[in-house]
């Protein structure tokens, strides 16, 4: 199983990771403009490689995919699973991936015993038990679109150990979750609605420490400010309204298309829309299959 893939709302802020895209071929970075040069550590590259070859719908770009890892092998380092952590990355960037026909993202079988040392070394630290009552109490609101409760349990576990700058946030969210009553949101995904607070501060934890989002969403803006359209708003207003929007529940199940959209502005090119504010005149098709998603 690919440890991108869950249904507890802490799995699926891994998704956004950045991550994953609606734009298909995700060998690199959409959107127009110089490709940004890698940095990954072989082993994350190999991993994003297989990933993107794998071209599947809501997968992330590669180059947020190879950042992530990196700082995942970092972030498991700190609780002594880095070792672990190489290896089940190490497997994957090796293994035959194809998309999932659920999730619609790159994922493989080979892998299981390598998994399963990095969710050994999550016992340490309490996150399976926590992610184990969250995913039940995902279950009992027996939404459509979740995925099955032991499959939710793995996916959580697997991703709040890799960001382990994110463990105390993010526990603090599954705490809560647990005792909540879920509900099905209307893309049928169960939403702990009481614990809205605690997941805005577990997903900009992963957003913001792990994945850069608020340099990513300060490009975008300064890319934005050079189109000088009338309605726009400073800078800073734009970057705060970024990862607000990166964050924002709403875009729960949208992330892959969110995000593609956002690394895809990070390098168009610009102008100023019908109504005096800017857009990125390169990611129409982005923009298209963010817009299809929230429908």
């Amino acid at each position: 199983m690919d440890p991108r893939s869950g249904t507890s709302d802490v799995a699926a802020a891994d998704s956004a990771k950045p991550g994953d895209t609606g734009a298909g071929d995700t060998s690199s970075d959409s959107g127009g403009g110089d490709a940004k040069p890698s940095t990954a550590s072989p082993t994350c590259s190999a991993y994003c490689a297989k990933i993107a070859g794998a071209k599947c719908k809501k997968d992330e770009p590669k180059l947020a995919c190879e950042k992530g890892c990196d700082a995942a092998i970092a972030s498991a380092t700190s609780i002594q699973c880095g070792d672990a952590s190489k290896a089940m990355y190490a497997c994957y960037g090796k293994a035959a991936m194809t998309c999932d026909a659920a999730s619609q993202q790159a994922a493989t079988a080979d892998c299981t015993k390598e998994v399963d040392a990095v969710l050994a070394c999550a016992d340490k630290v309490g996150v399976k038990a926590a992610c184990s009552l969250d995913c039940a109490a995902v279950a009992k609101a027996a939404c459509s679109a979740d995925t099955p409760q032991a499959e939710c349990a793995t996916s959580c576990t697997e991703v709040v150990t890799k960001y382990t700058e994110c463990t105390t946030s993010a526990k603090t969210y599954l705490d809560c979750a647990a005792k909540a009553t879920y509900t099905c949101s209307k893309k049928n995904k169960a939403v702990a609605v009481a614990c809205a607070t605690e997941k805005s501060a577990a997903m900009k934890c992963l957003y913001v420490s792990v994945l850069g989002m608020d340099k990513t969403c300060a490009e975008v803006c300064a890319a934005a400010a050079t189109a000088k359209c009338p309605k726009d708003k400073t800078e800073a207003a734009c970057a705060a309204e970024c990862l607000d929007m990166v964050v924002d529940p709403d875009f729960a199940g949208c992330d892959g298309e969110l995000l593609s959209y956002v690394e895809c502005a990070t390098t168009s090119k610009w102008g100023c829309d019908a109504d005096g504010e800017s857009e990125p005149t390169d990611c129409a098709a982005q923009k298209d299959a963010m817009i299809a998603c929230l429908k």
